[in-house]
């Protein structure tokens, strides 16, 4: 039912860090996981729909590019990246211009801001050594490539399928580019503006050729491809396969996303409220009411998923607010302390005993919740059972004690970093830990766990496809990913 050579290092771009690259316990995985049951294939870092029309242009015009250079394959992948270079700063040069509120089309486009910084320094040409680092993970292809494949836009690897040709058409038939997918030699609208295009990538490609300030494209691919107006037939194929029957329970939670008294929560809550306070509100207290009587397999999954997502994130939320508890009173000692004179803090023992105690219920519903797992086998193909077994087991191991709670919280700890082949954040030397460079927390107290989600599950995103798309209306979403 679930239905070459050296590094070459560029400038800084927010949006090309990878999620959980700050995860001292090792949560974020399973995070994404969990929202994958819900919604499957987004993720936190989508905001944009059209970008899976962009997505399809690209795979289409990298394999005419392929085809142009005798079947390269290496072509294929140059071409797209390049396609998205040229796309961004064409965007960009809209918005420098404030031409009809394009600073709202550049919003959440992946490497908008190297792109200005490129126009604002003489019009430099955008390449390898000034855009994004992992262009091909992190531009706007890379970026929705999982929803594309998730939606058999493209496919596994990265070329045109049947649901991106569709797309296409739709795009277009309302752009008045007639004949997109003709051969080569065709004279009609479409197969010539492809042509055009693709020739001047590869021009740009391989012969690091930049385009002038005249160029046609410049004017053109922002106007054919605005990533915030997707025209409206177009839209309707976009939703069609972001909520039709293809997945029963994506489309259950878009459509439960849709309802008048969700979006209006959701429209109260985002004007203060914090992300993780967007998320829990939406899934722990208005989804849940929504599927907690229904009687089909759909809404029982979603009932299941919602409240382990619910137990997880509690029981993530105390464990990270212990570790981080530890941090701002070694901070506080000038980077080095006894254990002992740790727990002996009391602020910081007062701050463990709060933790511990809320932790404890929730950690033993978490518990509850695991028991039942292996009834929802969709949770079991989707998320590790292994490592939501040995997160609960941390928790409960913390539960005797402040004690026991900074042992199971640093033990975790060492455990994560020496997976992922990275160093501590605190060093248990004997006699004192020692808080490693550029961990410290200067603030006035031990940061508190509110209830707040600690990691995003992908409501806002859904909630942005939606605006774009036109379901929703007067609705901003916040925390996009821009420069």
């Amino acid at each position: 039912m679930l239905l070459t050579a050296l590094p070459i290092s560029s400038p800084y771009d927010p949006v090309e860090d990878p999620p959980g690259s700050i995860d001292p316990l090792g949560t974020v995985a399973m995070a994404e996981q969990l929202a994958d049951v819900l919604l499957p294939g987004l993720t936190a870092r989508m905001w944009r729909i059209r970008h899976l029309t962009f997505t399809a242009l690209a795979a289409l015009l990298g394999e005419r590019a392929a085809s142009a250079e005798g079947s390269s394959e290496e072509i294929r992948l140059e071409a797209r990246l390049g396609l998205e270079r040229l796309f961004v700063s064409a965007v960009a040069w809209k918005d420098e211009k404030k031409e009809d509120n394009w600073g709202n089309a550049a919003r959440r486009l992946p490497g908008i801001g190297l792109a200005r910084r490129a126009i604002r320094s003489g019009h430099q040409p955008l390449g390898k050594q000034n855009f994004l680092k992992g262009q091909a993970i992190n531009g706007p292809f890379g970026v929705v490539q999982r929803l594309a494949r998730n939606l058999d836009i493209i496919d596994d690897d990265n070329q045109l399928s049947r649901n991106g040709e569709a797309l296409l058409l739709a795009w277009s038939a309302e752009r008045g580019l007639w004949g997109i997918f003709d051969e080569s030699n065709s004279d009609r609208r479409g197969a010539k503006w492809l042509r055009r295009l693709t020739r001047d990538v590869v021009n740009h490609v391989k012969q690091e050729k930049w385009p002038n300030k005249t160029w046609w494209g410049w004017s053109d691919l922002p106007v054919h491809l605005r990533p915030d107006e997707p025209g409206k037939q177009e839209s309707e194929v976009l939703f069609q396969l972001l909520a039709g029957d293809a997945n029963v329970v994506r489309k259950r939670c878009i459509n439960l996303l849709l309802s008048p008294e969700i979006l209006s929560s959701y429209r109260v809550v985002a004007e203060t409220g914090s992300r993780g306070t967007l998320d829990r509100m939406i899934l722990a207290q208005q989804m849940d009411a929504r599927v907690l009587e229904g009687g089909d397999e759909v809404d029982k999954l979603i009932q299941y998923t919602v409240a382990l997502i619910e137990a997880f994130e509690q029981v993530s939320g105390y464990a990270d607010s212990a570790f981080r508890g530890l941090m701002w009173a070694l901070t506080r000692r000038g980077g080095r302390g006894t254990p002992s004179q740790l727990l002996g803090d009391s602020v910081l023992a007062l701050h463990l005993k709060a933790t511990r105690q809320n932790l404890s219920g929730v950690a033993e519903r978490f518990q509850t919740l695991m028991t039942k797992i292996l009834d929802y086998p969709q949770v079991v193909d989707a998320v590790s059972q292994e490592r939501l077994d040995q997160l609960m087991h941390d928790a409960l191991d913390g539960l005797a004690s402040e004690q026991m709670l900074v042992d199971a919280v640093m033990d975790r700890h060492k455990r994560v970093q020496r997976q992922k082949r990275k160093g501590v954040w605190i060093e248990q030397d004997h006699p004192n830990w020692i808080l490693m460079p550029g961990f410290g927390d200067s603030s006035d107290a031990p940061p508190n766990h509110n209830g707040a989600y600690l990691h995003p599950f992908r409501v806002s995103n859904a909630y942005s496809f939606l605006s774009d798309l036109g379901k929703v209306e007067a609705i901003e979403v916040p925390n996009g990913e821009e420069e």
